[in-house]
């Protein structure tokens, strides 16, 4: 039951990504969910700051 609690715990913790974007730049998400959900381009873009995303979520690093 540990193992199967850790084993879950990493897998969580491992099924996220980071996107964040330099100075004049902008990342455009592109969802491609794998079981629920809806895909295509995310009407907000990434501007500043740190976003987590989905692992199967694509960037798309424009310059401003």
């Amino acid at each position: 039951m540990r193992v199967t609690a850790v084993v879950l715990a990493a897998v969580c913790l491992t099924a996220c990504s980071y996107k964040s974007p330099n100075a004049g730049h902008e990342i455009v998400l592109i969802e491609k969910p794998i079981i629920f959900g809806h895909g295509g381009v995310d009407p907000e873009p990434v501007r500043a700051g740190l976003t987590i995303t989905a692992w199967t979520t694509e960037g798309v690093d424009v310059s401003m």
